[in-house]
């Protein structure tokens, strides 16, 4: 999200290799009414990773875990998980101690800007699947996800229509009233 012509390329990979994306609110990355964002669903998410591309996380412990039980934050990574990091934010820290949050393991750091990684990486990906020739897991997993982003959107969307009538009025409520007015004009939530 540092760099707008990244974004493409981001959108692309998803979708070629079929994969969950989670928005950390970092930056803005990823649609949120894409099949493949799973932004309210990060454990589902994560639970099922096999591969973790962290691109310019700032706290990826924090941002790959989750509380769970008796109020404990635990990682919502199972230990057979790959995590691969590009950032050039490791530049920015001095200390291995807990000014930039606890550090969390990864098996692959690559200091490198996502703006220039990113679409290197897609070039990658799309030459390792045409020599590989295989789409079945691609569209297997693509399907999987696609479905928990569906399950989760209308969970959410139920849970947030019951509070319609609300005074004050609900955010869901504002928000939804504003879109009526915007859809279809170009937009920024600032």
């Amino acid at each position: 999200g540092r760099h707008r012509e990244a974004l493409p390329a981001l959108q692309e990979l998803a979708e070629l290799l079929g994969c969950a994306v989670l928005d950390r609110g970092g930056h803005f990355n990823f649609p949120t009414t894409h099949p493949l964002d799973l932004t309210l669903a990060p454990e589902a998410a994560l639970e099922q990773a096999d591969v973790l591309l962290a691109l310019d996380v700032t706290d990826l412990g924090g941002a790959s875990s989750g509380i769970k039980d008796r109020g404990v934050l635990a990682s919502s990574l199972d230990s057979p998980t790959t995590t691969i990091h590009i950032t050039l934010g490791d530049y920015l820290q001095s200390k291995w101690a807990g000014d930039y949050e606890r550090l969390h393991p990864v098996d692959l750091p690559i200091a490198a800007d996502t703006a220039e990684a990113l679409p290197a990486l897609l070039a990658l990906c799309r030459t390792q699947i045409a020599a590989a020739g295989s789409e079945a897991g691609r569209e297997e997993r693509r399907r999987r996800v696609q479905e928990i982003h569906e399950r989760t959107v209308t969970r959410i969307r139920s849970e947030l229509e019951g509070d319609w009538d609300l005074h004050p009025i609900s955010s869901y409520r504002l928000y939804a009233e504003l879109w009526s007015q915007i859809k279809g004009t170009p937009w920024s939530l600032t």
